[in-house]
């Protein structure tokens, strides 16, 4: 890894693939002086993997660098990490709900950029946790007490919604404040409230 700057104040991470062996790639053999390397720009925001188009986009090649046929404004104030090329190099990580191939000096330089937003997921609070799963449940034994009597089908399509609504809350608020709800509390706290109120329900009120 090295560091260049150049009187600037927004050090950026970059990347440069380096020689390697002989690989695969596509239909034809690369090999020395062959390299795929460009440089990797900042990541978008923390807490995963960026977009790998977008790291691939600014990646230079090595060879142009050493010959000095990259202006220095390219690389002015950013960090470069230099790494291999190769299949040895390569890592199955998951983006979205795909996986990925890439490097790893793409992970070195991805962690890096994750690690300069200075966003750190977290827990909410246990009291607030609590009021969450307490609101579960209120909703659990409304809707327990409502159903008693529905289908099967409806029963399930209402726990399907409300698993789906809560699932996208989860996610908006983990992107927007970096924080994470334990989910395991609320589902049961829904689930056991919905169960027991729905048995009562029938066995008082039917």
């Amino acid at each position: 890894m090295k560091t260049v700057r150049h009187g600037t104040d927004r050090p950026e991470v970059l990347g440069l693939a380096s020689r390697g062996p002989l690989l695969r790639h596509g239909p034809r053999r690369l090999g020395d002086g062959d390299i795929l390397g460009r440089c990797l720009g900042t990541a978008a925001s923390g807490g995963g993997t960026s977009p790998l188009e977008r790291l691939r986009a600014r990646r230079l090649d090595f060879d142009e660098v050493l010959a000095g046929r990259v202006t220095p404004a390219r690389m002015s104030g950013k960090t470069v990490v230099i790494g291999y090329e190769t299949t040895e190099e390569m890592f199955t990580v998951a983006h979205g709900l795909r996986s990925e191939q890439r490097f790893g000096y793409e992970l070195h330089a991805d962690g890096m950029n994750t690690l300069k937003t200075r966003r750190t997921p977290r827990f909410v609070d246990l009291t607030i946790q609590a009021l969450t799963a307490g609101m579960f449940a209120a909703i659990g034994a409304s809707l327990g007490v409502r159903q008693r009597n529905a289908r099967a089908w409806k029963t399930w399509a209402t726990g399907i919604a409300i698993l789906a609504a809560y699932a996208g809350a989860t996610v908006a608020l983990a992107a927007s404040d970096d924080v994470l709800l334990y989910g395991t509390y609320d589902i049961a706290a829904y689930a056991f409230a919905f169960a027991l109120y729905r048995h009562l329900s029938k066995r008082w009120l039917s």
